[in-house]
């Protein structure tokens, strides 16, 4: 009997010491959709979120920490960080990459206020730029530097937030050549180029404003 006896306690002594094993392992986050994602400037982000397996704790859904900072409304790459702590204090995070690019649309208005200053002097004047009916990730630029129907043209439009339009043509044996870009709230647009024909040239800096 008691031999019997020793061996219960020995066996509780086991359960109990099994039962108060140290939980060291982090909680598992998995992001739901992709970890870097694209957003168009001025529409509503809407973020997909995660889900959170931990081998110990359930429902930690209400401890999860969001810090978002996408702005919707500004250009620019940006992080959504998610993190959890289970009820033993083990805590993971994880990271989306959010890049908030300008649609084509930004670009479009008939009536871009221009101010050039150039080394033939300063003009102010309307400048435009348009859809362009093209298979191409164009627009459709007119009246740069105030030249009317000679300075029309379609140019691409770049750079990883889509923030940039190049200027490198040509018309009626007058080059032209550039870059504009434009600013994180897309209400500017900043040029920097140069017009020129086989006599002279004329160096510009612009600001055309919405």
């Amino acid at each position: 009997m008691l031999l019997f006896r020793n061996f219960l306690i020995l066996s509780s002594l086991v359960v109990l010491a099994s039962c108060s094993k140290q939980d060291t392992e982090s909680p598992v986050i998995s992001l739901v959709g992709a970890p870097t994602t694209s957003h168009f400037r001025g529409e509503p982000y809407l973020d997909e979120g995660i889900v959170v397996i931990d081998n110990h704790t359930c429902n930690l859904e209400n401890e999860i920490f969001t810090d978002n900072t996408v702005d919707e409304n500004r250009y620019g790459a940006y992080t959504v960080t998610y993190s959890v702590q289970d009820e033993a204090g083990n805590a993971t995070n994880a990271v989306r990459n959010v890049e908030v690019v300008l649609p084509l649309t930004d670009y479009y208005l008939v009536d871009w206020h221009a101010f050039d200053t150039c080394t033939s002097g300063n003009y102010a004047y309307i400048g435009l730029v348009q859809d362009c009916d093209c298979p191409d990730f164009n627009v459709t630029v007119g009246n740069i530097s105030n030249l009317g129907l000679s300075a029309i043209f379609a140019l691409p439009v770049s750079g990883q937030f889509n923030q940039f339009l190049t200027l490198d043509t040509a018309k009626a044996g007058v080059t032209f050549s550039g870059i504009a870009t434009m600013n994180p709230t897309a209400d500017s647009l900043f040029w920097s180029y140069i017009i020129a024909d086989s006599v002279s040239s004329d160096v510009c800096t612009s600001v055309w404003v919405k």
